[in-house]
């Protein structure tokens, strides 16, 4: 069996395995219990593009963007200072101005008495998800503003639209349509309702071909 010195050079150097794979793939830093930064690996280095040397001895106010209010900071205080581990996405700022997202998990350190006297914090790097997630929300709030002028043309004009889904029957109204028919708003429609809505004489030029 492998003697306790062995066993404690495999722990070591699975702790360097360890440390080597963070420092790769995640930007870290370590503070004082007043916030005051201690460590920073190569990798924070690197993304905020400031050096230890401008780093060491700051907080991290250093490289707050000004995007987050000030009550976001103060809850993630309030929570690690109590003991519990923090987690949430901050948008910092670069040397050079422009601004990164982080997935940040900031976890208090103890001493042997128990007591609270650093504060370890990983991050990883989402900013790429952050802009296509801001991007989507463009396009969604786009997509509203042209249905709703739309909407508005629509019951200026007083004129509808509709679309049909043939392979699966189902006719899609818009709410002026549904006032031009006297239906209820949201009526479940397919094409056979609406032939049922035309006049007799107006259905011929509105069945399929053959």
């Amino acid at each position: 069996m492998p003697g306790v010195h062995e066993h404690h050079h495999e722990l070591l150097q699975t702790l360097l395995a360890f440390r080597a794979a963070v420092n790769e793939s995640s930007i870290v830093s370590i503070t004082d219990f007043d916030g005051r930064i201690i460590y920073v690996n190569d990798r924070f280095i690197k993304v905020s593009g400031l050096s230890a040397e401008e780093l060491i001895g700051n907080k991290h106010r250093i490289i707050n963007s000004g995007y987050h209010p000030d009550s976001f900071f103060r809850d993630m205080w309030e929570t690690i200072r109590s003991g519990a581990h923090w987690r949430g996405e901050i948008r910092n700022r670069k040397k050079d101005g422009t601004y990164y997202w982080v997935d940040t998990v900031i976890t208090p350190v103890r001493d042997r008495q128990g007591k609270i006297y650093q504060y370890l914090s990983v991050r990883n790097l989402i900013t790429r998800e952050k802009e296509n997630e801001e991007k989507l929300v463009k396009m969604q709030e786009a997509y509203s503003k042209r249905e709703q002028q739309l909407k508005d043309a629509q019951e200026v004009a007083n004129t509808g639209s509709w679309h049909l889904d043939i392979p699966g029957n189902v006719l899609e109204w818009s709410e002026q349509t549904y006032r031009i028919f006297e239906l209820p708003n949201g009526m479940p429609m397919n094409f056979g309702l609406f032939m049922e809505n035309v006049f007799p004489e107006d259905r011929a030029g509105l069945e399929p071909g053959p």
